[in-house]
């Protein structure tokens, strides 16, 4: 035991005088670096003020010569638009009217306006539609997309649960929903039937 005690002594000692030299080790290695890097920073800040200095001059100078550039431009460009729109200004109803028809018939629609007023244009044809004729197109259409309409969807969608039902046993979540609280309501009976029983008869039950 004073063996190891011993060690433990010595181990804790090297530990120290290695801490101890490290420290001094390191407070003169440390200030070395912090010289260097001041050093480094002062230099940097030298280079960095001179060079940005010209940039921000070289920045002047483009701003300066873009200034001078886009005036100029820019007033051409007004002075284009502003011919451009005179020249629409003086254009003849009837020039117009064939600018439209040429961009409708070149997308394939037409306007704005004038796609309101083809809708509008089904929109009366559907309504002078007899019922009979609405049916045949809901048929027709029902074959097409092979859904048929949102009634028709119901419809069947009914048909699926009856049918699921029968196969599984065991009806859709509202069936079975019923017969759970029939259930619960037979427990309680069956509770309220035990409650009544006798003392004995509930001791000999349990046994």
């Amino acid at each position: 035991m004073p063996t190891l005690a011993r060690k433990i002594e010595e181990i804790r000692k090297g530990t120290r005088r290695d801490q101890e030299r490290n420290k001094k080790r390191s407070g003169k290695e440390q200030e070395e670096i912090r010289k260097g890097t001041r050093r480094d920073q002062e230099r940097n800040k030298k280079r960095s003020g001179k060079e940005q200095e010209e940039i921000r001059k070289g920045t002047r100078r483009d701003q300066e010569r873009n200034k001078k550039r886009s005036g100029k431009e820019q007033e051409e460009i007004r002075k284009g638009t502003r011919r451009d729109q005179e020249r629409n200004k003086k254009r003849s109803g009837k020039e117009q009217e064939e600018i439209k028809e040429r961009n409708k018939k070149r997308s394939g629609k037409g306007t704005r306006r004038d796609q309101g007023k083809e809708q509008e244009e089904i929109r009366e044809r559907n309504k002078k539609r007899s019922g009979k004729e609405q049916e045949e197109i809901r048929e027709r259409n029902k074959k097409r997309s092979g859904k048929g309409t949102r009634r028709d969807q119901g419809k069947e969608q009914e048909e699926i649960r009856e049918r699921n039902k029968k196969r599984s046993g065991k009806g859709t979540r509202r069936d079975q929903g019923k017969e759970q609280e029939e259930t619960r309501r037979g427990t309680r009976r069956d509770q309220e039937r035990n409650r009544k029983r006798p003392g004995k008869e509930q001791e000999e039950t349990r046994k």
